[in-house]
């Protein structure tokens, strides 16, 4: 999982991040509901932005590559499908 993270693009490890941190910004506002209404706020606003961060750069990321044409696409999948059968065959064996 470190490595897939690693290899990922600046944006999608900045939004994992964002959404990272939004998880745990949740778990402060539910904790901030009872101190009072504007500590409420606060968390919600944070909260708010970091999903709201997570999205935009995921949705920047996947516009902004170059789509790949139907050959290419079918080239993959039959690489995928090999590789997976690959590792199905290593775990019989």
């Amino acid at each position: 999982m470190y490595k897939a993270f690693l290899e990922a693009p600046w944006k999608a490890r900045a939004a994992a991040i964002c959404f990272i941190l939004a998880k745990f910004m949740f778990v402060c506002t539910a904790l901030c509901m009872l101190i009072g209404d504007a500590a409420t706020m606060v968390a919600l606003s944070a909260y708010s932005l970091l999903v709201f961060l997570s999205v935009v750069l995921c949705l920047v990321e996947g516009f902004s590559k170059k789509k790949k044409s139907y050959k290419e696409l079918e080239e993959e999948v039959e690489s995928l499908k090999a590789a997976l059968n690959g590792c199905d065959n290593e775990k019989k064996s």
